[in-house]
């Protein structure tokens, strides 16, 4: 056993001092590098799931187009198409060509514009579907298309009866899937008479892969045009200036894979910077913030421009749950080192304290006593006992010093201690307030705030602390007000310049700070516009589960034949039997597996309640009943009826004076 001796002049001959060693910071510098190690590996791989969720994101992208191709092929290699093609006079367009791109069909497979062209590039037939409105002929042309040049990549292979086209455009800010096929034969045993070409205006909706990837999904095309970008636009356009942009390829996915994120951060917390941002789950909608991880990859369009943002965020549930296991870990570890540090103490305690005090008894008692033939009684086999029969009187000053000294250094250390807990306690107790706290001087310099606060303004602690006043953030601010006790209402501008309303209250405390006493402001600020949001938030989640409640309560009624009955007799009673026999029919006709029953049951459907003077005719919309007039002679589609059986069903259930009394 090494006894450690201070430096004093009391050290005893032939004693060496190691001053050198820090044992303690040795570790502490241990501690920290296993923590950024443990760390940097959670976000690694936290990277890494986000890269492969963009790399999941575009492949879906691929298979989208990959399908708008398989399903263009049948209108294109087609007789009728081709015959049509050569002679495309209005009325052959309107009676036998139209039809074949009603609303219905256009909502089947998600394209917003049918065009045909001739070999020359002009325009000769257009459709459009608003999935939205669900309205079609309502969408504006884009003007790249209206004419295709010889020179564009659509029309390139014209002339070649099996090409095919497929890519990404950008125009305007907005971003299009872009297939075309030669319209020929369907043995393709005749040059193309032209060009048919589907397009899909991704960057409008993008649930659709949203839902494939089961992810969140951002799809954004930058602007041309400096004057009418928006807040996003100008943001992105900035950022991907110098990235290699990935480009888009329908025939070889292997494009998918190669793509990397040219960014990987937190999801902003303003909606502004993701418009169009489509969640597989709706509830993922409201999650911003640092609750998201996201990759942002860049795509260039078939005509070579840079310009399409891709942008795909997931929880951060993996970077949660490693730190969560590592705080546990951490705890039961630094349990075990106090556990044994007792242990350790009090094997001290009982085996070299208490030899030591006594030898510091009784050399203390020599020194009193004076008497220089006194020797220390202390017989041991150890460092102690040596210690006893060398340094006899010579320890008696040197022992009292001792025990002083490490009397002093023990009181200061539990003193730092305590400080430090304090100084813990109030940074964490600032930092779970949900508003903000702002610590200024009194010349105004911000010293340092909590969380909130660097959440909402978006500002970082070395962007603010000792580097601005409170005037540059909340430039209305009066102190003497504040101080005063009195709250006030003022305005908040974050970093980006946006204007957040708040509550402003603060007080004056004393402080020390570098050793010297001085006074310090404490402001606390709350958002109110936060108030408001979750106000509107609860409101909508009311109205959502009542209609859930209704639709479940009418589906128990509906799937129980006892019920149901019951529910067809008291609508027959009260003469409104028209709604239970048109859901009851369209039940039987969706069952009904044979196309041509299927369309005898169609026609039936329609005489029955959509015809002028129908005996049980309902009570729809002009524009319903003119959808289903013009497909009267159609082919039996199983999801014809689909819409009209929804809009039935919801009125029946939200109608109180029916449903609600029969409950």
């Amino acid at each position: 056993m090494t006894l450690v001796r201070y430096n004093s002049k009391y050290d005893a001959p032939g004693v060496v001092s190691n001053k050198n060693e820090d044992p303690c910071s040795s570790c502490t510098n241990v501690y920290y590098h296993v923590i950024t190690v443990i760390i940097l590996s959670f976000d690694a791989e936290e990277k890494k799931a986000v890269s492969n969720a963009l790399r999941r994101t575009t492949r879906n992208i691929y298979d989208i187009t990959r399908s708008q191709l398989d399903n263009q092929i049948g209108y294109a290699v087609w007789d009728q198409a081709y015959k049509i093609a050569n002679n495309h006079t209005e009325s052959i367009i309107e009676n036998s060509y139209r039809n074949n791109y009603v609303d219905n069909f256009m909502l089947s497979t998600g394209i917003d514009f049918v065009f045909n062209y001739d070999v020359n590039g002009s325009m000769w037939f257009n459709q459009t579907y608003d999935h939205i409105t669900k309205k079609n002929g309502t969408l504006t042309i884009p003007n790249v298309f209206l004419k295709l040049q010889p020179n564009n990549p659509i029309m390139v292979n014209t002339a070649v009866a099996t090409s095919r086209f497929a890519g990404m455009l950008f125009d305007g800010g907005s971003v299009f899937y872009v297939s075309a096929y030669p319209i020929v034969k369907s043995d393709f045993s005749t040059p193309p008479a032209g060009m048919l070409v589907w397009v899909k205006n991704v960057s409008r909706d993008v649930t659709d892969i949203a839902q494939r990837s089961q992810l969140c999904t951002t799809i954004l095309g930058l602007s041309n045009d400096n004057k009418v970008m928006s807040s996003a636009q100008t943001y992105y356009t900035n950022r991907v200036s110098g990235v290699n942009a990935a480009t888009f390829s329908a025939e070889n996915p292997s494009w998918t894979n190669d793509l990397s994120p040219f960014a990987v951060e937190v999801l902003p917390n303003d909606n502004s910077l993701l418009p169009g941002r489509g969640c597989w789950h709706s509830s993922d909608l409201g999650q911003l913030g640092i609750n998201r991880i996201s990759a942002l990859g860049v795509l260039s369009d078939y005509n070579g421009k840079k310009g399409i943002i891709i942008r795909s965020d997931i929880d951060r549930s993996l970077n949660i749950l490693g730190t969560t296991s590592f705080g546990l870990a951490l705890g039961v570890v630094g349990g075990l080192v106090i556990v044994i540090s007792i242990v350790v103490l009090l094997f001290v305690e009982l085996c070299v304290l208490r030899p030591v005090l006594r030898v510091t008894h009784k050399v203390s008692e020599i020194r009193v006593v004076n008497d220089p033939s006194i020797r220390v009684n202390v017989k041991r086999g150890d460092e102690i006992g040596c210690m006893a029969d060398n340094i006899n009187k010579l320890l008696d000053n040197l022992e009292s010093s001792q025990k002083d000294i490490i009397k002093e250094q023990f009181s200061l250390q539990n003193l730092l201690q305590r400080i430090g807990i304090e100084e813990q306690r109030v940074r964490t107790i600032m930092n779970a307030i949900p508003d903000m706290i702002i610590c200024i001087l009194i010349d105004g310099t911000v010293h340092h705030a909590n969380t909130a606060f660097y959440a909402t303004t978006r500002y970082t602690a070395q962007d603010v602390n000792s580097t601005k006043n409170i005037k540059d953030i909340i430039p209305n601010i009066d102190l003497e007000e504040v101080i005063s006790g009195r709250s006030t209402t003022t305005e908040l501008v974050e970093k980006f310049r946006d204007h957040i309303p708040i509550i402003l209250i603060g007080n004056v405390i004393d402080v020390v700070i570098n050793d010297e006493q001085t006074k310090m402001i404490v402001l606390a600020a709350r958002n109110i516009n936060e108030k408001k949001k979750l106000m509107n938030n609860v409101a909508a989640g009311r109205n959502k589960i009542a209609d859930m409640e209704k639709d479940m309560e009418f589906l128990s009624i509906w799937n129980n034949e006892q019920r149901r009955s019951d529910l067809k007799k008291y609508c027959k009673n009260i003469s409104s039997e028209e709604h239970i026999k048109f859901l009851t029919d369209v039940d039987v006709y969706k069952n009904t597996r044979q196309q041509k029953r299927r369309a005898d049951m169609q026609r039936a459907i329609f005489s029955k309640y959509l015809a002028k003077g129908s005996p049980y005719e309902l009570n729809v919309s002009a524009k319903v009943s003119e959808t289903y007039h013009e497909i009267a002679e159609g082919f039996g589609q199983i999801d014809l009826f689909d819409h009209l059986y929804k809009t039935v069903k919801l009125s029946f259930i939200t109608c109180d004076w029916l449903f609600g009394c029969y409950r």
